[in-house]
């Protein structure tokens, strides 16, 4: 039987800001770099079912908004808010893989033992997935704009 044990205590019991900012922004960059190594699953992937939803079905299911009662001008309007839902969406799922890959790879056990704040570690894994779905939801934004959408 394993006991968890706390992080080391800071010096004189008190939080310190300057320390948990420097391991969010290690963990941000550590996530950058993961990133980097591909790229299109990355930063493409994720704009992929949005792009989809928006070009696609909204060509293919706009005389829906045709039938009495559809609480929006055209199916593009509608289609775009749930596209742009879908993007932070897909980018938890992301985060959540990721984040199962450091324990399965032991990466969480070896931050738990440094004297860091565990949830430093994943406000920089969360900031950077923030991040990174800003782009994507833009992107969707821009297609649906295009198409119609007001």
């Amino acid at each position: 039987m394993s006991t968890a044990t706390a992080p080391a205590p800071i010096a004189g019991g008190r939080f310190d800001v300057r320390s948990w900012f420097s391991t969010v922004w290690l963990s941000f960059v550590r996530s950058a770099r993961q990133a980097q190594r591909t790229p299109a699953l990355a930063f493409v992937f994720p704009v992929v079912p949005a792009l989809a939803m928006v070009g696609v079905y909204a060509e293919l299911l706009s005389r829906i908004s045709d039938l009495p009662g559809f609480g929006a001008p055209s199916y593009v309007d509608f289609m775009a808010a749930g596209a742009v839902t879908v993007v932070p969406m897909t980018g938890a799922a992301f985060s959540g893989m990721a984040l199962a890959a450091d324990i399965r790879g032991g990466y969480l056990e070896r931050i738990r033992l440094l004297p860091v704040n565990p949830l430093a570690f994943l406000a920089g894994r969360i900031l950077f997935d923030s991040v990174r779905m800003l782009p994507a939801a833009a992107a969707v934004l821009v297609v649906a704009g295009a198409l119609g959408a007001e």
